[in-house]
């Protein structure tokens, strides 16, 4: 806080026009020193202020979201923007994946023979996906396509226990046996001799079980309305069912929010909520693993 009063000579002390004086100097030096240290603050997009980001943002041709975008998710779009510089390598593409999705968060692979990229992540939180779009498309060549795979992660746990019954016959041959006073044999519980938690189930079963579910699922529906019957995949390879599907802007659906699958007779067999926005055409894959366990 400003203080020039150390600065007058003491003749002016206790004068209450002069004190006056110095309270409205010493607010106007306040309101200097903040414009100041703003000022110097927005020279850096690490310390900008909103007022810098939005700064920023018009000299990149940015058009935020303020409703559903926080400062630092803008923050850290417009140091992506600034970072992005030539020559370009598939490497390159990949760091800046890290950064932005995290290390081991997704995939992303390069079909050479038809000309396509793919970048497989979490369809449940796809905020960056806009940004992701931005960035690929400055640094893919332009024979080469960009396909976002949002996948949708499930598992599905196979359990066994053996639980033992002893049958105790309540007469013997030769002995009185009076009508209805106990029954002829009864069921005595002597508890599980083999808990789920113990490994027993084979590959085979699980596979098996991983083939039943992907023929089960026979069609999906998007928002509630929208439904897919024709698949790209659908698959089951060792214990794990694929399937995937097809979702162009041409659908008319701006946004996924909400996936369900579907059986023969339209009974859900999974429903999961996530956020994939629709910008061109996206291949949503879902991935259902069968693994013994409780």
């Amino acid at each position: 806080m400003s203080d020039i009063k150390q600065y007058l000579p003491n003749i002016y002390d206790a004068i209450l026009e002069f004190e006056g004086l110095i309270a409205s100097e010493n607010t106007l030096f306040d309101n200097l020193d903040t414009e100041t240290e703003k000022v110097r603050d927005n020279q850096y997009i690490l310390t900008a202020d909103i007022d810098g980001i939005i700064a920023y943002e018009k000299m990149l041709n940015i058009i935020p979201k303020p409703a559903t975008e926080t400062i630092e998710f803008r923050r850290q779009r417009i140091i992506n923007r600034l970072s992005m510089v030539p020559p370009f390598t598939f490497r390159f593409l990949k760091q800046r994946l890290d950064e932005i999705i995290g290390v081991d968060r997704y995939t992303a692979s390069i079909d050479y023979p038809n000309y396509t990229l793919y970048i497989e992540s979490s369809a449940e939180n796809q905020e960056w996906f806009h940004e992701i779009l931005v960035m690929v498309t400055k640094l893919k060549p332009a024979n080469i396509v960009f396909i976002n795979r949002p996948l949708v992660y499930e598992e599905m746990r196979a359990g066994e226990s053996i639980n033992l019954t002893q049958v105790n016959f309540n007469y013997r041959l030769g002995s009185t046996w009076v009508l209805g006073l106990k029954p002829f044999a009864s069921l005595d519980d002597t508890g599980v001799i083999k808990v789920a938690t113990t490994p027993s189930i084979k590959q085979d079963l699980l596979n098996h079980m991983a083939t039943f579910t992907a023929s089960d699922i026979a069609a999906v529906r998007i928002n509630g309305t929208f439904m897919v019957s024709v698949f790209v995949t659908k698959t089951a390879i060792n214990n794990m069912a694929t399937i995937e599907y097809e979702i162009s802007e041409t659908d008319g659906i701006p946004e996924i929010t909400q996936i369900e699958l579907l059986d023969s007779v339209g009974t859900v067999l999974a429903d999961s909520t996530v956020y994939v926005p629709i910008l061109e055409r996206v291949i949503l894959k879902h991935n259902i693993l069968i693994k013994e366990g409780v």
